[in-house]
């Protein structure tokens, strides 16, 4: 009869909504190229979304689409001449400094050997092979 009590006064811990992820993922809310970088833990898009830039010549204005099959999945945005370029150029910036910080960061802590010069041993092998 003891055992049944405390069960009764025992807090109910199944209730609890806590159905938050420890590194929660988060939609973007932009288009895919004016979203900066994403979290390692977020996964890519899925392979039915296609995304696409469309120029339009006559009015010099770049277009971002993405879309499930024929049906949009995100508004489109629509960019100046300007600011398209302003953006991809940063963004290409970006992704050269990081590509030369991360080659850096590999010499400097030595993951590249240099190789072992040996032009004196294989003078003097080729050198006695053809006098033989």
């Amino acid at each position: 009869m003891i055992h049944v009590l405390v069960l009764l006064w025992a807090p109910v811990s199944f209730a609890q909504n806590n159905d938050s992820l420890h590194y929660p993922i988060h939609d973007r809310y932009s288009d895919v190229l004016s979203s900066g970088g994403r979290s390692a833990f977020d996964l890519n898009d899925p392979s039915n979304i296609k995304d696409s830039v469309v120029y339009d010549a006559i009015n010099r204005r770049y277009t971002v689409y993405e879309k499930i099959g024929d049906k949009y999945y995100r508004v489109p945005i629509t960019y100046s001449f300007d600011e398209y370029w302003q953006m991809r150029n940063s963004q290409a910036e970006e992704e050269y400094f990081r590509k030369r910080a991360n080659t850096t960061s590999l010499l400097n802590r030595g993951k590249f050997t240099k190789p072992k010069l040996s032009l004196y041993d294989n003078f003097l092998t080729g050198f006695l092979e053809a006098v033989k």
